[in-house]
């Protein structure tokens, strides 16, 4: 069952990107996005496969927009959330606050074309996203969390 949904979701992602000329590769997307364990979550691959991909990457854009704005504006009653605010300098925090904007940027883009319905709009929505998370937002996570992980080891091993 769980590989008939996936087999069905790359056949109708096949038509989709023949169709708008969509240049994503599908291995590429569920390489950032995972798409097959998205579809394998809800059980069943919807007809509309641009809106399905569109949603999925907006779900992962905004789960890593709620991480970014965590750290740039720290909930006060958490201290964890202060205590990984102050893992960084305001330099770095602003660099977050332009890599925030960017996911808003793209995450608003896609409400804009879940009215209009513009298939080869969405196509290069999808296409510019995987360009953003392969280029500038990946990268920039793993030095974000790399530089938390490490912090949290120094904290674990100090001796009070």
């Amino acid at each position: 069952m769980d590989n008939e949904l996936t087999v069905e979701f790359e056949n109708k992602f096949k038509l989709f990107k023949n169709d708008v000329g969509l240049k994503s590769s599908f291995k590429k997307l569920d390489g950032a996005f995972l798409l097959k364990d998205s579809i394998l979550e809800e059980g069943f691959v919807g007809e509309d496969v641009s809106r399905t991909l569109s949603r999925r990457i907006v779900d992962v854009y905004t789960y890593w927009a709620n991480n970014i704005h965590g750290l740039i504006l720290p909930n006060p009653g958490s201290i964890i959330s202060i205590t990984q605010h102050d893992m960084f300098d305001e330099s770095e925090r602003n660099e977050m606050s332009i890599l925030l904007n960017k996911m808003l940027a793209l995450t608003s883009r896609n409400s804009v074309l879940s009215l209009t319905r513009d298939k080869k709009e969405e196509a290069k929505f999808i296409d510019d996203s995987l360009k953003f998370w392969t280029k500038e937002l990946s990268p920039k996570m793993k030095v974000i969390y790399n530089k938390i992980s490490v912090s949290w080891e120094k904290k674990a091993n100090q001796k009070y």
